[in-house]
């Protein structure tokens, strides 16, 4: 295994080495991956950014509904139920 090890390393560096590949990789990247990477990166942004409200507005729900002398591990129990049947209703 070392020996294809060691080819497998020297064709890397062969290649990495080649103008015209290097050329190719840029343009590739600069094309297709830095956009998708770009577009990825927004969906999950706006996607994180649903979720904190939601959260938000669970945490003011429990806050709002339960009496003053809850303690917090109940109110934190009541948020964590929230989430979870949340999550387990059917996406549209």
């Amino acid at each position: 295994m070392p020996f294809v090890r060691s080819l497998l390393f020297h064709a890397a560096r062969r290649i990495a080495s080649d103008p015209a590949i290097r050329a190719k990789a840029a343009e590739v990247t600069r094309d297709h991956v830095l956009p998708a990477a770009r577009g990825a990166a927004r969906r999950t942004g706006e996607t994180v950014r649903r979720q904190s409200e939601a959260l938000r507005a669970d945490i003011d729900f429990v806050e709002i509904t339960a009496a003053p002398e809850t303690p917090r591990t109940e109110k934190a129990g009541r948020i964590a139920r929230r989430v979870l049947e949340r999550m387990r209703e059917p996406k549209d």
